[in-house]
């Protein structure tokens, strides 16, 4: 999740705008610093995106964390783009990541909460749904991981 931060933020630092257009975004990526093929920089941002840790509006996007927080040293090139692509974050990720991308919070901290409310109600509920409950708690939008989850369950049965 780190690199993919700092990945994110790479381009909005340069550029020194809390927004940008998609194609800026990937162009910026994959020609301007040169870490990636245009190809993996839409797929870059398209996990950014899934994983919640990056907006996309109307050919926009800028990220859901305080880039002013990453530091993205001179020279850095991020490890493990194939990787980074290669990941498909089941739901539980997701909505951590979501968690950790939208409060000042780190991953232990969601995981022990998440624990906490596993404990509350009698280990009788699932994993991803108490941390949706979590999430909620705090004020985290996790709308569009429902019909996700709801599809996982069904289908699990």
């Amino acid at each position: 999740m780190n690199d993919l931060m700092t990945v994110v933020a790479a381009p909005f630092k340069k550029k020194k705008k809390e927004e940008l257009s998609a194609k800026e975004f990937e162009f910026i990526l994959s020609l301007d610093f040169k870490w990636m093929s245009p190809g993996e920089a839409s797929r870059i941002r398209k996990l950014a995106i899934d994983s919640g840790i990056l907006k996309a509006e109307n050919e926009v996007v800028k990220p859901f964390f305080d880039i002013k927080d990453m530091e993205v040293d001179h020279g850095f090139k991020p490890s493990g783009i194939a990787n980074m692509l290669d990941q498909n974050p089941g739901i539980l990720d997701l909505i951590i990541n979501r968690i950790i991308s939208r409060n000042d919070i780190n991953k232990k901290e969601v995981v022990s909460r998440i624990n906490q409310k596993q404990e509350m109600f009698s280990e009788m509920l699932n994993i991803e749904i108490l941390a949706l409950m979590v999430a909620r708690e705090m004020d985290c939008n996790v709308d569009d991981i429902y019909d996700r989850l709801y599809d996982k369950i069904i289908n699990s049965r």
